[in-house]
């Protein structure tokens, strides 16, 4: 079973730059429902030259009645940066004053690796923890460490397009533990986005990372964390997603607000918002991710442009 999280749904980043977020392709209609009587959601997060963020997120209830938000994310908080990549932190260290509000790290581009806190009145607090970050252009994160009890694995491609594996630290402080996971051929990937921890046969526990590439193919690739140099990959789609330069995976479940893990029972359905190079966000609905034969629903785009000079999201819904 997939770790369920009310919160932090979408998952993708890569680089960041200006952006603008516009409201449904036809405002008038209502947000598409794909998957009855399933609570389902799923959100990214863009950031403008300055480091202000604005999330989108879509959502659905069990009664199958879907919404579409956008909001200003962090307050008044401002990063003062646009970051080359970023990530969210799965820490549960307190703030000074016992709060317990997200953590991020945060790639300038100058190479400093940064730990970037929320603050309770919505401003920002950030800290250097590293300086040779400058050869990172993508990072995603698993986000089922606590379910499985696995490290908090943070996957890195390079400028040189090599993919590193780390570990978060704890608290505020950098990451470790570098791994090589492959040496050359990463480059070319444009999404790069964390699905979901499972188990395979011969592997044991790994993380499988969603990616599309330059030449249009839908790929999705297998890392055993006992193991991550023997990745295995494999095509669920062989053309059209060449435009495709972000996807941001969320989840739905059979139950709306019921906590997790005692009775919320995960119906092994997946959500995306995939962002195209026009600036549209398309939905689509993946029925069964462990399928030989992927059966995927489009439903077309939900915005009509706007997103422009974006390559990356942050990785959450913003709540």
């Amino acid at each position: 079973m997939k770790k369920i999280r009310r919160v932090a749904a979408g998952m993708a980043a890569v680089t960041f730059g200006a952006t603008m977020l516009v409201a449904p392709a036809n405002a008038a209609d209502p947000a598409p429902s794909v998957s009855p009587k399933a609570y389902c959601e799923v959100g990214l997060t863009a950031s403008d030259a300055a480091g202000n963020f604005t999330t989108f997120a879509y959502y659905q209830a069990s009664d199958g009645t879907a919404t579409i938000d956008q909001r200003k994310t962090w307050g008044i908080g401002s990063l003062g940066f646009a970051p080359q990549a970023m990530i969210q932190k799965y820490d549960t260290t307190p703030n000074a004053d016992g709060s317990r509000y997200r953590m991020y790290y945060a790639v300038h581009p100058d190479g400093t690796l940064y730990v970037v806190q929320t603050q309770p009145d919505g401003t920002v607090k950030k800290t250097a923890v590293n300086k040779t970050w400058a050869g990172i252009k993508t990072l995603t994160a698993n986000s089922s460490a606590s379910y499985w009890t696995v490290p908090n694995y943070v996957y890195a491609i390079t400028t040189s397009g090599a993919l590193n594996r780390y570990i978060q630290g704890a608290g505020v402080s950098n990451m470790r533990s570098t791994v090589r996971v492959s040496p050359r051929g990463w480059g070319s990937l444009k999404a790069f986005s964390y699905s979901r921890t499972e188990e395979r046969v011969g592997f044991g526990r790994g993380d499988v990372i969603l990616a599309t590439a330059s030449d249009g193919r839908l790929l999705e690739y297998f890392i055993p964390h006992s193991s991550p140099t023997k990745w295995t990959s494999k095509v669920i789609r062989s053309s059209t997603w060449q435009n495709i330069t972000d996807v941001s995976i969320g989840y739905c479940s059979h139950a709306d607000g019921v906590p997790y893990p005692e009775s919320l029972i995960y119906d092994a359905k997946t959500v995306w918002l995939a962002r195209h190079a026009n600036g549209n966000l398309y939905l689509y609905l993946d029925a069964n991710p462990k399928a030989a034969n992927r059966s995927l629903t489009g439903y077309g785009p939900i915005t009509s442009g706007g997103i422009v000079g974006v390559d990356t999201f942050a990785l959450d819904s913003g709540e």
